[in-house]
């Protein structure tokens, strides 16, 4: 879920920043459903929230651009990084 919200934003229309209720519609999700995901992508700084808004940070942004690997790597340095239980 994590990888295909960040995916919708990096493509178009989005480029990056939508209102999750247009998220969720295009997702065929439940704004309470996708809220969370949300929640968690700005945790690991994948995404910044601001209201009912997303905006994808520059390594949400990367993570859209790499490949599975790469996105593996990115996702566990971020990983331990902003969850020290991790």
């Amino acid at each position: 879920l994590m990888a295909g919200l960040i995916e919708t934003l990096a493509a178009e229309p989005y480029n990056g920043h939508a209102g999750l209720p247009t998220v969720a519609e295009r997702r065929l999700l439940e704004v309470d459903d996708l809220f969370p995901v949300a929640e968690m992508l700005e945790h690991l700084g994948f995404a910044e929230l601001k209201g009912a808004d997303i905006t994808l940070t520059e390594a949400g942004k990367l993570f859209a651009d790499y490949g599975t690997q790469e996105r593996k790597t990115l996702f566990a340095e971020h990983l331990i990084k902003h969850v020290p239980l991790a």
